[in-house]
């Protein structure tokens, strides 16, 4: 596993790592929920990365909120999140790459892409829609734990988060 390190964004520190030897610059915005450090004892996800590193230099990173990378005090905008991979790729250095948005970090991929279009090289999406539906843009400035009250009513009470 690689070693972790923080880029400053803003008044937070995302937790990201960078690996791999090829000419090919790869910035992954990640899915809803990531550990950076824990995903390398996934099998399928150490083998699909080592096989990217083959011919990628790739920077993995969790967004704000999630992993090891800072909490955050309310709802991110898609541009607070494009911004998250800005600061990635100015930590390892990346002037343009190649942006990937797998599954939620599909839309900040797109949004990145959009308003950074000089830093993007090419732009890889995956398991992803231009935006989700559950909460409306006005939710954006609300209290996290508000809307996860809301959502969590909207599931009903059958629901049973489990891992198995």
């Amino acid at each position: 596993m690689p070693d972790t390190s923080y880029a400053p964004c803003g008044d937070l520190s995302l937790a990201y790592q960078v690996f791999g030897d090829g000419p090919v610059e790869l910035v992954v915005a990640g899915p809803f929920v990531s550990h950076i450090e824990l995903a390398w004892t996934l099998p399928q996800f150490k083998a699909f990365v080592e096989q990217l590193a083959t011919f990628c230099r790739v920077a993995l990173f969790d967004k704000a909120g999630v992993g090891l990378s800072d909490p955050v005090p309310k709802v991110r905008t898609l541009e607070d999140r494009a911004a998250e991979i800005e600061a990635v790729m100015d930590a390892v250095g990346f002037g343009q790459a190649v942006v990937s948005g797998l599954s939620d970090g599909g839309p900040v991929a797109m949004m990145f892409a959009a308003t950074r279009p000089e830093r993007v090289r090419a732009l890889i999406l995956a398991g992803t829609v231009p935006y989700w539906g559950f909460a409306g843009w006005d939710d954006m400035d609300r209290d996290p734990a508000e809307l996860r009250a809301r959502f969590l009513a909207e599931l009903g009470e059958d629901y049973t988060p489990s891992i198995e």
